[in-house]
């Protein structure tokens, strides 16, 4: 499954599953969305080439742009928790965080709006 596909499988859970509103739907899509462009921009193509990098690597973006940062990681994390929980191995992704440096993140994770 492509990194895009995961994407509506993902906003389709939350649109059938968790009833969600068109607004978080729109704001959902935008965050993935700029994930997605970050990891391509990094020529990242498949979920499973995903590292630990890449993810800070991203993190740093949202801090120096106008986006709230903790809103979008929330999407990206909300994300790639249901892939991991997911029972399909087409939605599998590493685990390329270790719970300690998730941890440390979490202040980086501040809300900085411009």
């Amino acid at each position: 499954m492509t990194p895009e596909a995961a994407v509506e499988a993902f906003l389709h859970h939350l649109t059938v599953e968790r009833g969600s509103a068109a607004n978080t739907l729109r704001s959902y899509a935008a965050d993935l969305r700029r994930y997605l462009d970050h990891l391509a921009a990094e020529g990242i193509d498949e979920l499973g080439a995903v590292r630990e990098g890449d993810i800070t690597g991203f993190v740093r973006r949202l801090r120096s742009g106008p986006v709230t940062c903790a809103a979008s990681w929330v999407s990206v994390d909300t994300w790639a928790r249901l892939l991991k929980r997911s029972r399909s191995a087409a939605l599998t992704v590493p685990k390329v965080l270790t719970c300690s440096r998730y941890t440390s993140l979490r202040p980086v994770l501040c809300f900085k709006i411009r």
